[in-house]
């Protein structure tokens, strides 16, 4: 009844474990380098907000963006 329906999912459940650790362990070998070089590369391409510390050419692009004289005398 219940019981061997429920000791045959249990047995599905830890085959679909098995499954996904072994494509884990070797995604880690496989893909993680690859990616880890992907987003090293892809860093200082992301905006400016999502950076930890800008580079000295991000830094001077954007300082120039927001150097700009604005009037804001129509703001009063």
């Amino acid at each position: 009844g219940c019981a061997l329906l429920a000791a045959g999912s249990v047995d599905e459940a830890i085959a679909a474990l098995d499954l996904e650790l072994s494509w884990r362990d070797g995604a880690v070998a496989t893909v993680q380098p690859v990616l880890s070089q992907y987003v090293t590369a892809l860093a200082p391409t992301l905006g400016a907000r999502q950076q930890d510390k800008l580079t000295r050419e991000q830094a001077l692009y954007v300082a120039s963006c927001q150097a700009n004289h604005r009037d804001v005398s129509l703001n009063f």
